[in-house]
């Protein structure tokens, strides 16, 4: 199964909103 880099950078910001988010 190949990731598309498009997907992991989608993948690193939503994680990096949570982190935000929750704090």
């Amino acid at each position: 199964m190949i990731i598309h880099s498009r997907s992991v950078g989608y993948f690193c910001q939503s994680l990096r909103r949570t982190r935000d988010t929750y704090g």
